[in-house]
């Protein structure tokens, strides 16, 4: 069971931002966060809302991933669109990519790209993309992916 089903099972109550999954600090919580496997990775915040601390856990609101966060560097069933995982372009590294189960839950509301970015051809086969989407949630364009969808209605993620 992961972070996101064990507050759902305990009905604690949470909030998210995106892939984040928020929760309020207190007794039950600081348990919970001090058994979780990627504690190192929890951070707090206090909210502006209701002016209490919150822990900040990352990428785990599964409702963001489709129902389950993917396995990263691991395509699966998406690897019709695999060309190369690891290497650099024009100074971009692949640093993560990672497969769907059906359409991403994101999918309608990220921005359609007119053309396919050369990096994306780079990492996968061009004549097999159907189509390329792009987050554009962070300033920063570091902090933003894309979901490259296969001729053959797979979709792959990839982080640069």
């Amino acid at each position: 069971m992961n972070i996101y089903e064990e507050v759902k099972r305990r009905h604690i109550e949470f909030d998210h931002h995106e892939s984040d999954l928020y929760i309020p600090v207190n007794s039950a919580t600081k348990e919970l966060i001090k058994k979780y496997k990627f504690a190192g990775n929890v951070t707090r915040f206090t909210s502006a809302i209701d002016g209490k601390p919150w822990y900040d856990i990352p990428f785990a609101y599964d409702p963001f991933w489709g129902g389950a966060m993917r396995a990263m560097k691991n395509p699966g069933p998406n690897s019709i669109l695999k060309k190369k995982l690891t290497g650099r372009y024009v100074g971009y590294e692949l640093q993560e990519i990672w497969g769907y189960d059906g359409e991403p839950i994101e999918w309608s509301v990220l921005k359609k790209l007119k053309s396919i970015p050369r990096k994306i051809s780079y990492f996968f086969e061009r004549d097999l993309i159907d189509e390329v989407r792009k987050t554009t949630y962070s300033p920063d364009p570091r902090d933003n992916y894309y979901i490259v969808k296969a001729v053959d209605g797979s979709y792959i993620g990839a982080s640069y």
